[in-house]
């Protein structure tokens, strides 16, 4: 039976020095190697890491692992994710359609799976509810298949940031079944989760009545989900606290973390790398017909990075749902107001 994996969470990339950078030697300055093909110019970012290496300015690349299922991401490697606190994030949308399906796990196979999976999820991005929320191409979903290397992340982070609705989930796309599987991979809830509140130097008045009038919707949602699944209107609670934190300038920790045997073997971070492991390993995921969905940042864990790159496998592997070059261009007169607009009402993950 296809399942889905369904992860809602802060996110971090862990960071490894890139000894494929070198300084530039004298050699080299006076005869530059020339491109080959237009097609793979270097981005300047990436040109100008050896003249930083060679200022003993420290250059990183993400750590990366052999993904053991398929597993989609859903942020471009180096940028954050984005969603808007006026509708439901795109994972329960993503819940809800996976449910609404009834395939036979030996008719349809894991290549058609997978397309539903991907279309579901650019659909969901193309709702105009999420357009605030795009970010110039940074919201990009890939499918990187098992076998296929993919960057790492530190999920549920014990630091306090920008309060989000954490979740792991799972969807039996066969029966149309919604389940909390959290313990399943090892993560016991926190008895108490620590807050902090941040200086509320960007409060405004039309901000928080956007936040008012999505706490309204939201509440008056929830009293319509007296008989759906208990999945929506615990997300939707968790909705209502997170509009009602960013209201008030708090930053949470999560509430998720390893159990004290799992932190043992472990470590007290949690990796994505882990948890596939954990679910695998606990015969919770089934590599052969289950896949995963990641909703979080892929950032770098700590400090300026100068050269964030991807792994890539094949064309099939390539990044969809984001913004093409053409929208862009046209867009670049917009940047600033973009940008302004997710400080003030989007909360990155």
């Amino acid at each position: 039976m296809p399942r889905v994996f369904i992860i809602a969470a802060h996110g971090s990339m862990p960071m490894i020095a890139d000894d494929s950078v070198a300084p530039e030697s004298p050699a080299d300055k006076k005869n530059p190697k020339k491109p080959t093909s237009k097609k793979k110019s270097v981005p300047a970012t990436a040109a100008a890491a050896p003249a930083l290496a060679l200022m003993g300015m420290k250059i990183k690349k993400p750590v990366s692992f052999t993904a053991p299922v398929d597993t989609f991401t859903t942020a471009k490697c180096g940028y954050p994710f984005c969603a808007d606190l006026r509708c439901d994030e795109p994972f329960v949308g993503l819940v809800y359609t996976l449910s609404q399906f009834r395939l036979p796990s030996d008719i349809v196979p894991k290549d058609a799976v997978r397309q539903i999976i991907q279309r579901a999820m650019t659909d969901i991005r193309s709702d105009p509810r999420h357009a605030d929320a795009l970010t110039m191409g940074e919201n990009k979903i890939r499918c990187h298949k098992t076998g296929h290397l993919i960057t790492d992340l530190f999920l549920f982070g014990p630091n306090h940031a920008l309060p989000v609705i954490e979740s792991v989930s799972m969807v039996d796309m066969e029966t149309g079944e919604i389940r909390d599987v959290h313990g399943r991979f090892g993560l016991v809830e926190k008895q108490s989760v620590s807050s902090t509140r941040q200086a509320a130097a960007h409060r405004a008045a039309d901000r928080m009545a956007v936040l008012h009038a999505a706490k309204s919707r939201a509440e008056y949602d929830l009293q319509t989900l007296q008989h759906a699944d208990p999945f929506y209107s615990k997300t939707k609670q968790a909705h209502i606290k997170t509009i009602d934190d960013t209201m008030n300038d708090m930053l949470n920790e999560s509430k998720f973390e390893f159990s004290p045997e799992l932190k043992k073997e472990h470590g007290a971070r949690v990796k994505l790398s882990d948890l596939l492991k954990i679910g695998i390993s606990n015969g919770v995921i089934d590599p052969k017909n289950d896949f995963v969905v990641v909703y979080a940042c892929r950032v770098p864990d700590e400090g300026p990075q100068f050269t964030i790159t991807s792994p890539r496998g094949n064309e099939s592997d390539a990044s969809v749902g984001g913004r093409s070059k053409t929208h862009k261009t046209k867009s670049k007169n917009k940047k600033y107001r973009r940008k302004t607009y997710k400080r003030r009402y989007l909360c990155n993950r």
